[in-house]
């Protein structure tokens, strides 16, 4: 523990402000100018939804049904172009097409007061400004990292020229904030919507900086022995996850005592037949990449769900809190232990782990019989299998399959009541699953095992003795017996396909408060926002309603190439 703690370097700020000003961010609530909302000194930008005649309460046909067997997803690329030429062809609805038309004529909106005017005939052109601009065309803006904040209503993108900081929750304008960072910055995290922000520079990428956001002024930075992959924090802790494949947990607000940011604990995350080069800076950045954080800290607790080096596909699930008090004799201040514990590790696939989401976890759940909704999704590195997990007892709830052929998960989201599932590939497509009762592994088992009663007994006379070792050939169960029947696994009841240049690309998503149509409580007048990020600052969102109804409802870029 001794040599962790020498590899980790801490700086401490002198100016007795910048310490107040730092606590004042965690603390709730607010008072000081850390705390305070980035919405109080950005600037509003008008949003002029995405307009498309679309009537989604007769579309059924655009639809395929989600329990239709396919075998490859080439199989189902082509099959849904086919039923989308048949739409077009009979209602004269916008194709994918010209969908795709739409998003790339998106006005892309360029702050003027960083423009240089153009010179009239015969004014003297100034040279520092033309290498200025020179410059800027042949090196453009490169978006590096993106994440949302803990309530998922605004996301930070880190780029080669700095930080934006812009609000997703509102259709008609936004809040935007720029800061220009020499060199750019690899990663950041923004804390709720208070001014503290977590970010990793490009030149200095083993050292976590906190800034206040409104000016860039550094509070506190962390030293690590190798670069920076990925920040998240809350208001309980901060975790860091290095290239070496550590995450490296610290805790803040313990008293004024103590230092306002204190080392915990590192955890390694790399099983030993894996290599640290699985921690790219391309992968590794996208948020649930290996581990995730819980977005709240409640009752001074907070859950942390990592990749494990147990085994390769096993998790670990721990819990972070502030412990009890410790009783001072010699009458100074009571300053809490924090302490962090293995709650459970298991085996969630046959693959390394590739993304990892959290549902279910808010500030508003203090009653303790809330805790069965509080849920985790892992995906492999393979990517045809998703399965949700309960957090509390790590019993396996629910069992997806996305496809039949390797795809790379880019990122999952759980609705906020924890009814859907999003999941986003390196197919082009976003999957919604549904977390219904029935879709439940015990109850898909139980109807499974109550059909098949009649051939069992039959097959038992059968072929006596061999049966069982014959069923569990054919169900598939492997050694570990983590493998459910292919009859057991539920499919996507919607989909979403990204089409053109943002297929491929990466990208993360978020799903939105769901809003009401109509007054009443039929699931067609439900409809679920989907947000949809790719790493170019594009932002796509589509709402999807309970019978896999869909609708675009606007698309922009909200982040520009060549001036930040």
């Amino acid at each position: 523990m001794q040599a962790v703690l020498n590899d980790l370097e801490y700086y401490e700020d002198e100016e007795e402000e910048d310490n107040e000003s730092f606590k004042s961010a965690v603390a709730i609530p607010p008072t000081t100018a850390v705390a305070e909302s980035f919405v109080g000194y950005s600037y509003t930008v008008c949003v002029n939804p995405l307009s498309i005649d679309f009537d989604s309460s007769s579309h059924d046909s655009d639809f395929e049904d989600a329990h239709d067997e396919f075998s490859e997803e080439e199989e189902e690329e082509e099959e849904e172009d086919a039923e989308d030429k048949t739409f077009v062809s009979q209602h004269g609805v916008p194709s994918a097409k010209e969908e795709h038309d739409l998003l790339e004529d998106v006005p892309t909106r360029v702050d003027e007061r960083k423009l240089h005017p153009i010179p009239r005939i015969g004014q003297k052109i100034n040279s520092k400004s033309t290498k200025e601009t020179s410059s800027m065309s042949q090196h453009p803006t490169k978006v590096k990292a993106m994440s949302f904040n803990q309530d998922r209503d605004c996301i930070a993108i880190a780029s080669s020229k700095g930080i934006q900081i812009r609000t997703i929750d509102d259709l008609n304008k936004s809040h935007v904030h720029k800061l220009d960072i020499k060199g750019g910055i690899n990663c950041i995290q923004v804390l709720h919507r208070t001014s503290l922000l977590a970010i990793s520079k490009s030149r200095t990428p083993r050292i976590v900086s906190l800034v206040y956001g409104k000016n860039g002024r550094v509070l506190k930075e962390l030293s690590f022995t190798s670069a920076v992959r990925r920040i998240e924090m809350n208001r309980l802790c901060l975790a860091v996850l290095t290239a070496s494949g550590g995450l490296h947990i610290f805790v803040y607000g313990l008293g004024k005592q103590k230092q306002d940011i204190v080392f915990l604990t590192s955890i390694g995350l790399l099983h030993k037949s894996e290599s640290a080069r699985m921690m790219t800076a391309d992968g590794a950045t996208l948020q649930g990449s290996f581990f995730e954080l819980a977005p709240q800290c409640i009752d001074g607790e907070t859950w942390l769900v990592t990749k494990s080096v147990e085994g390769i596909g096993y998790v670990s699930v721990y819990k972070i809190s502030t412990g009890q008090v410790e009783r001072s004799t010699t009458g100074q201040e009571n300053v809490p232990i924090p302490s962090i514990k293995v709650v459970n590790t298991i085996c969630a696939h046959d693959h390394s782990i590739g993304k990892i989401a959290l549902g279910g976890i808010s500030e508003k759940e203090k009653d303790s019989s809330t805790v069965t909704g509080r849920v985790f999704a892992t995906a492999s590195v393979k990517g045809t299998i998703i399965r949700v997990f309960s957090l509390t007892t790590c019993e396996k709830l629910h069992e997806f399959q996305r496809g039949s052929s390797p795809c790379t998960i880019h990122s999952l989201a759980f609705n906020s009541d924890v009814t859907i599932l999003a999941v986003s590939g390196s197919k082009g497509t976003v999957h919604l699953f549904h977390l219904l009762q029935e879709n439940r592994v015990e109850a898909r088992s139980s109807s499974s095992h109550s059909s098949h009663a009649n051939t069992t007994t039959t097959n038992n006379n059968s072929v006596g003795g061999l049966y069982p070792y014959l069923k569990q050939w054919i169900s598939g169960k492997n050694k570990r017996g983590n493998q459910q029947a292919t009859e057991n696994v539920v499919r996507s009841f919607a989909r979403i396909r990204i089409k053109g240049e943002y297929a491929n690309m990466p990208n993360v998503i978020t799903m939105g408060t769901s809003t009401t149509i109509n007054k009443t409580d039929d699931d067609d007048n439900v409809e679920e926002n989907v947000v949809i990020c790719p790493m170019d600052g594009t932002l796509i969102q589509y709402a999807v309603n309970h019978k896999g109804r869909k609708r675009p409802v606007r698309a922009e870029k909200f982040f520009t190439s060549n001036v930040l």
